[in-house]
Formats: C-alpha cells, structure tokens, sequence
C-alpha cells in the first residue's frame, strides 16, 4: 500500500520531531541518509486503521520536511485514515514545535 505523504515547507530540528513522535508512541528505529524511521506498535488484526501498526519516515530537507506515514503490516485497503492520522500527527508537531 502506497504511504500517505505530507510535506511542510520549513527545516524542522531533527531531535525535536523525534523527541515528539516518541511522546506518541512512536519508537525510533533508525537512520537512512537523511530519512529517520520510527514505528508504532498495535494490534494486526483489526477492522479499523488507528490500531494497525504504523511507519513513520520522514526526511529532514534544508528547507522543508517531508512525513510519510504507512502501515507495518499488511492491509487490503485504506479508507483515509492513515491521511487523516498523518495530518493530525504533523499538526500536533507544528503546534508544539513553536509554542
């Protein structure tokens, strides 16, 4: 299944987002050129997207950041929630990033 993809047209610190998504369960796994990988734990077996377990990557640019968010395991079919996911995680991130 294709990642749900967001991109943010700023430079965010490295440690901070980390230090953020590991506040909501994501785990840091590791490093790939620029790209950081993270993953949440859930259940497998499931009818609905929020407890599938998920992979989270994003791409730390000069001037932007690029989130790509897919499930760790197979899936059928997405029904938008891994968009909505995404785009809630990113908007926590931003909020917190400069409060």
């Amino acid at each position: 299944m294709k990642p749900s993809t967001l991109i943010i047209n700023q430079a965010l610190d490295k440690k901070k987002c980390i230090t953020y998504f590991n506040g909501h369960d994501f785990h840091y796994i590791k490093e790939d050129k620029n790209v950081s990988i993270l993953n949440k734990s859930g259940t497998t077996l499931t009818i609905e997207g929020r407890n599938m377990p998920l992979e989270l990557s994003i791409l730390f640019r000069d001037k932007s950041s690029e989130f790509s968010l897919k499930y760790d395991a197979t899936v059928l079919f997405d029904t938008g929630d891994l968009q909505e996911e995404l785009e809630k995680l990113t908007s926590g991130l931003m909020q917190a990033e400069f409060n």
